[in-house]
């Protein structure tokens, strides 16, 4: 085994870093090294021991930023001089580091119940006909990921990455309770997003032509008042989702006015309302 390559050297580097924090700490330490930029440092006291995962840029750090590190570790915010230089120190090492590679999306557009495509089908070959097409394709669609939130007071039913035209939807509509006109609805509101841009630098997001383009929509009124009297149902059904529990009782959203035949193929906006 050679001993000029990368292993060696991180064997080496993790004794000097051990070593030196374990006589600051005066107790063992439990040393690794990561490649999270979002949390270059994670610091655990279990009593007994230290837990320390560094990035291993810091294989790379000068001596004073061990130090910076060590007068951290003991004191905390309050040794103020040595957070202000590992901070900026930390700060301008993830600068230099190359940029992450792009993820690849996985999109799901068939839920359990909703499917996006074919909700989408209508808007794009009706609505927006004159819009899309082979030069300029309708934005990707994806159910959105359950993710595990602490506490949740709002809710976001759909948002637009308008960097990479992707339309995600909250799982949380995708189940029975939740018509179909009212995805669609929520489908129809962030492709406009799509249309039409953002005021004053991006600083506006509903901007007054995308607001008149949103209320040309026959379900306009029908979906705020539906959105109304159900986001409370929605807000706890997002927490149980979050927790991958269902609902104990399986009880009914309330639905906003009588069901019409209505669909969204039959959008039709008035020509004071035309994009183009």
């Amino acid at each position: 085994m050679s001993s000029s390559g990368e292993g060696p050297r991180w064997i080496a580097e993790k004794v000097s870093w051990q070593a030196l924090l374990e006589e600051g700490l005066g107790r063992p330490v439990v040393l690794s090294w990561g490649k999270s930029r979002t949390s270059p440092v994670v610091f655990k006291d279990q009593g007994h021991q230290i837990s320390l995962r560094l990035n291993r840029f810091f294989m790379d750090a000068p001596e004073e930023v061990a130090r910076d590190l060590l007068a951290w570790a003991r004191n905390g915010r309050r040794a103020k001089k040595a957070c202000k230089r590992l901070d900026a120190w930390i700060a301008a090492a993830i600068q230099r580091l190359p940029p992450k590679p792009a993820r690849a999306l996985r999109l799901r557009t068939r839920g359990a119940v909703h499917d996006l495509e074919a909700l989408t089908a209508p808007l794009i070959d009706g609505v927006f006909q004159s819009i899309y097409g082979k030069q300029f394709p309708p934005p990707a669609l994806t159910w959105g990921r359950r993710m595990p939130r602490r506490a949740r007071h709002t809710l976001r039913l759909g948002s637009f990455d308008r960097e990479r035209r992707l339309i995600r939807i909250h799982p949380v509509l995708d189940q029975k309770n939740v018509p179909s006109w009212f995805v669609a609805f929520v489908l129809y509101h962030e492709i406009l997003h799509d249309l039409v841009p953002d005021e004053e630098g991006g600083s506006r997001h509903h901007s007054r032509r995308f607001r008149e383009l949103e209320a040309a929509h026959p379900d306009y009124e029908r979906a705020l008042r539906w959105e109304k009297r159900n986001v409370a149902r929605l807000i706890r059904d997002a927490r149980r989702l979050s927790r991958h529990e269902p609902d104990p009782l399986g009880r009914p959203y309330h639905p906003s006015a009588p069901m019409d035949r209505r669909t969204t193929a039959a959008i039709v906006i008035p020509r004071q309302h035309e994009l183009f």
